[in-house]
């Protein structure tokens, strides 16, 4: 959903996206994006639109995540999946994120634990089906791709998939 400049949603070939920064979504549409303004927790789709709902890096930028989550419910096919690509809270890279706030993506961000999501999802009627983690070394000391493990707690990059409860 979060469009962002669309470096990844281009690379993983996203056609539309939610944008609430005008800067950000014409980046996004540059890159080949339908971008759409707007937020997640207000998403201007019918009813059971979507077969996936992606919030890449997203939840941060959320004061609160649950009318998100209720939202990506809405637009999501009865057997649709949401996936929430997250920075662990508890993870070393967001530590060193807060301690720091040298970032300047992340320097207004709000960090959530896996934890804190998996509630929410539970609260908007979501099953988790899987989730992996990713980036387990400090980020200037990674030269090639990192490992992909099941899971979470060591990882500082978390993806979660979910399905809604029918």
């Amino acid at each position: 959903m979060g469009a962002g400049s669309g470096r990844f949603a281009a690379a993983l070939g996203i056609k539309t996206g939610i944008e609430p920064s005008d800067k950000l979504g014409n980046m996004a549409r540059s890159r080949g994006i339908n971008v759409i303004k707007g937020v997640a927790e207000s998403l201007p789709f019918l009813d059971q639109q979507f077969d996936y709902v992606l919030f890449g890096t997203v939840m941060c930028f959320l004061e609160d995540p649950l009318p998100a989550l209720l939202e990506a419910k809405r637009v999501l096919k009865p057997n649709g999946t949401l996936i929430i690509g997250m920075l662990d809270k508890n993870s070393k890279l967001v530590k060193s994120y807060e301690a720091r706030k040298e970032n300047p993506f992340y320097r207004d961000a709000h960090f959530f634990a896996v934890n804190e999501i998996l509630i929410l999802l539970h609260e908007a009627h979501f099953k988790e089906k899987e989730i992996y983690q990713t980036i387990f070394a400090r980020l200037e000391d990674i030269k090639q791709p990192e490992i992909v493990k099941p899971g979470y707690g060591e990882g500082g990059y978390v993806i979660i998939s979910a399905q809604p409860r029918l």
